[in-house]
């Protein structure tokens, strides 16, 4: 799945499923921090939609930040990820 993330999947360092959060039957929309920045930048973080009934990822970002802290926000069909910068809001379940 990383591979269809970042360009270059064996620099990542450590992955981490931070959450996994359900729209739907067969669509989830994770939140993965990686060590792929090294000290200079201790997580990147990407949110990814997945399509669970075809086993592929239609949509991704990267979170702004290099913060290890992630917050994650529900509200009925909008889910909004944040670090120290802007955030990413994504609604049913589709990261575009």
């Amino acid at each position: 799945v990383m591979e269809a993330i970042v360009e270059e999947a064996e620099y990542t360092g450590y992955v981490a499923i931070e959450k996994a959060y359900p729209f739907g039957p067969s669509r989830y929309v994770v939140v993965v921090p990686t060590g792929e920045g090294g000290n200079a930048c201790p997580a990147s973080t990407y949110v990814f939609s997945f399509d669970a009934k075809v086993e592929r990822v239609d949509g991704k970002r990267e979170v702004a930040g290099c913060s290890e802290l992630v917050e994650v926000v529900v509200e009925g069909n909008r889910l909004t990820v944040k670090k120290e910068g802007d955030g990413i809001v994504v609604f049913n379940g589709v990261v575009e």
